[in-house]
């Protein structure tokens, strides 16, 4: 049986990175509660010049700090966009949380899904947390109707990363009796040191013919959300009516819907004759999004997170890798993440792909695994300072020891470094 170690206070991945924070003081650690809490001997000497020894004057998010978690200053964001279908995920989440193809677990996992069960959303964070394991807590999550969002960092991160803020828009018609919220936009911004980011996931109207519609809604979204909160915080050149114009690094996901021109015949019958991964580029010719975007018509400083080269991931027969022929709807890629940086080059996408094995809804999830540069910052800003979902992380640890066949004790330490 193997064997794993949930929280202990000599793990590696309980006291991340804390010899090269403290590195050259005097430490006595300690564990209260659920945060690990550290004794530094500081001169009083020093302290009454009001001269304190390096790294500890200046802000929490500076450059020295940041340098000592990514010398390079750049972090790793891994992301997926699925739409459900109203129904259960799979029991064993990997393929979609830690797909073979990814070598570590990223700084920032952010799940965005969309025509969600509503009942079972709980759960689905928990058993991301069980995939994930002990060395990520959940920051943040928000639910509007049928779409989530849910992000999971890297346990030391909760410290160095702004509050969450998040806001919603529906894109259904305000005569729907009830209102159906079921298309639309969840928008949620933070501060990593000291780069903003901002993530939306959406879920356009559906349909061929629709197209007009989508391009109305991604108008409506980027002048109706209203992040930051707090507007007095944006320079100069990040004042704007487009939502995505006042962060350093955008992330936009979901079920845009967008179709591929050509009858369902003409699709399937080239899908058959593809020999080769970078024959998709054929299909991206009839693509709805890529001439709307070629045209400047939405998404504007956007781009894709790289090039397709996967099979459309809509519309699938329940429970296989089937294209429907029944409703005959056009094989497509509705499924789509994009990214916007402020500053040339500092978002890179390393992988793009999609599941092809999670066969519980007629759409595959897509995911995307991004570096992106990042600067030191200031403490101008409220700091999220170690708030996570506890309950999530228990939970989620608990169901992996059960899963392990390990007996899992109710008197345990929660331990965050």
């Amino acid at each position: 049986m193997s064997t794993e170690t949930l929280w202990t206070p000599n793990s590696a991945d309980s006291i991340d990175s804390k010899d090269s924070l403290l590195s050259g003081h005097s430490i006595d650690s300690t564990f209260n509660g659920s945060l690990m809490t550290y004794n530094v001997s500081v001169l009083a000497s020093d302290a009454r010049a009001r001269t304190l020894p390096d790294g500890y004057h200046g802000s929490l998010l500076r450059a020295n700090e940041l340098h000592n978690y990514y010398p390079d200053s750049k972090i790793s964001i891994y992301m997926t966009t699925w739409n459900m279908n109203n129904n259960d995920p799979p029991q064993d989440l990997n393929p979609i949380v830690l797909p073979d193809t990814i070598e570590h677990v990223a700084d920032i996992m952010v799940f965005g899904v969309q025509e969600a069960p509503g009942n079972a959303l709980k759960d689905w964070e928990i058993d991301i947390q069980k995939s994930i394991g002990p060395s990520h807590v959940l920051l943040h999550s928000t639910t509007h109707g049928a779409l989530h969002m849910v992000i999971f960092v890297k346990r030391f991160l909760i410290w160095y990363v702004s509050i969450p803020e998040d806001e919603t828009h529906n894109t259904r018609s305000p005569c729907a009796i009830p209102i159906l919220k079921t298309k639309g936009a969840i928008a949620v911004s933070f501060r990593v040191f000291g780069t903003s980011f901002l993530f939306i996931n959406s879920h356009f109207p559906a349909h061929e013919s629709q197209c007009q519609s989508r391009l109305e809604a991604y108008e409506r979204i980027i002048s109706s959300i209203e992040l930051p909160k707090d507007s007095s915080l944006l320079r100069t050149r990040y004042i704007t009516p487009d939502l995505t114009g006042r962060f350093d690094c955008v992330f936009w996901f979901g079920d845009l819907n967008f179709r591929i021109d050509l009858s369902h015949e003409n699709v399937c019958q080239y899908l058959q004759l593809i020999t080769s991964d970078d024959m998709y580029s054929q299909l991206l010719e009839n693509d709805q999004l890529t001439q709307a975007m070629e045209r400047n018509a939405l998404f504007r400083g956007f781009s894709e997170a790289a090039d397709i080269r996967f099979p459309p991931t809509y519309k699938f027969e329940i429970n296989s890798n089937t294209y429907e022929s029944v409703l005959k709807r056009v094989p497509s890629y509705t499924d789509r993440i994009l990214y916007r940086s402020k500053r040339l080059g500092h978002i890179f996408c390393q992988q793009y792909n999609y599941v092809p094995h999670f066969d519980t809804s007629d759409h595959k999830p897509v995911f995307a695994l991004f570096m992106a540069q990042i600067r030191h910052g200031r403490d101008d800003i409220p700091l999220n300072l170690g708030q996570f979902d506890r309950e999530v992380y228990i939970e989620g640890l608990k169901r992996r020891g059960i899963e392990a066949g390990r007996k899992f004790s109710d008197n345990h330490d929660c331990v965050i470094s």
